[in-house]
């Protein structure tokens, strides 16, 4: 193992510096471009067979960033922020919420090759004491290397999320946000959510804890982390309407063709839902697996037609 690099009592002010009384929508913790996270003030933990180090210019994408990267399955990289909060700032945690946001590059190889092992490498771990959350985001790619994504939460990390695939294998931004006064979470990727509603309550008493990196051993891949930050009472995100998405789940489907039936009515809106029917979150793998729009309306309409009331000849 290598030898970690410690910033000793530089680390507190670092965490402390932002959080004022004046919190409001404070970054506790963050990390840019392509500087050392080290200097940043967080301290390092770079297992044998894991790298780290500055990549300016990221595949002519344009971001700089700062790669972790384990090649040989045996090792670890993680960087570790302390993440002390004073009382102000649990108190906008309670009222706003936290979120870490992260815009980063997946690159997961194994030395066997691809093995599609959604794990730790890269992602990060949230885990704040004093408001019962613990959670993890872990990160993957495809054969085609588009990223995959999923969330595991709460006491012992066991609450599993379903995982959400993702287009285009560059940078992307992942924004895991609290909601406040509550033990649940929400994660968005390039501004959309994806996840709703997910539990991270923890009962079990641990040390608070920020973790990025590839922290895991027996794993392989990289991550290109262009930027990072750990925010108390971020502001609101505003999901984008999804045309056509009559009972507001963020998807168009089959049951939005109802509540056109029962409130609406009019071609206008039924043309929106055709044309955008099978769009929203989670909607990529589910929607192939139902009728399309004119065949589904029409299995509507037949069914409709059988419930109607028949006339029956009168008996005189």
């Amino acid at each position: 193992m290598k030898p970690a690099r410690t910033m000793g009592l530089m680390l507190v002010p670092v965490a402390l510096l932002a959080v004022t009384s004046t919190a409001w929508s404070a970054v506790i913790l963050s990390h840019s471009g392509a500087d050392d996270p080290f200097f940043e003030g967080w301290d390092e933990i770079i297992d044998a067979g894991a790298t780290a180090g500055p990549v300016i210019d990221d595949m002519g994408s344009g971001f700089d960033a700062w790669e972790v990267k384990n090649s040989s399955g045996t090792g670890k990289a993680g960087y570790f922020g302390t993440v002390a909060l004073d009382a102000t700032a649990l108190a906008d945690i309670a009222t706003g919420g936290w979120s870490v946001r992260a815009n980063l590059r997946i690159d997961d190889t194994t030395a066997n090759g691809f093995d599609e092992l959604l794990a730790p490498a890269p992602g990060f771990i949230m885990r704040l004491d004093e408001a019962d959350h613990w959670v993890l985001l872990q990160l993957t790619t495809d054969s085609s290397g588009n990223p995959i994504a999923q969330l595991k939460g709460g006491t012992g990390l066991q609450n599993v999320s379903d995982e959400i695939n993702i287009s285009g294998s560059g940078y992307h931004t992942y924004d895991l946000r609290s909601q406040p006064m509550t033990t649940l979470a929400d994660l968005y990727i390039d501004g959309s959510k994806v996840i709703s509603d997910f539990d991270i309550e923890n009962t079990v008493s641990f040390p608070d804890q920020f973790v990025w990196g590839n922290w895991a051993t027996g794993l392989s891949g990289a991550g290109y982390w262009n930027s990072l930050e750990l925010e108390t009472a971020p502001a609101v995100i505003i999901d984008p309407v999804v045309p056509g998405d009559f009972d507001d789940d963020d998807d168009v489907d089959g049951a939005d063709f109802l509540v056109w039936q029962r409130d609406l009515g009019d071609e206008s809106s039924l043309s929106t839902w055709q044309t955008n029917y099978g769009s929203g979150v989670g909607l990529s793998v589910a929607a192939s697996a139902v009728p399309e729009p004119s065949s589904f309306v029409l299995l509507i309409l037949t069914g409709l037609g059988c419930l109607a009331p028949r006339k029956h000849p009168s008996i005189s």
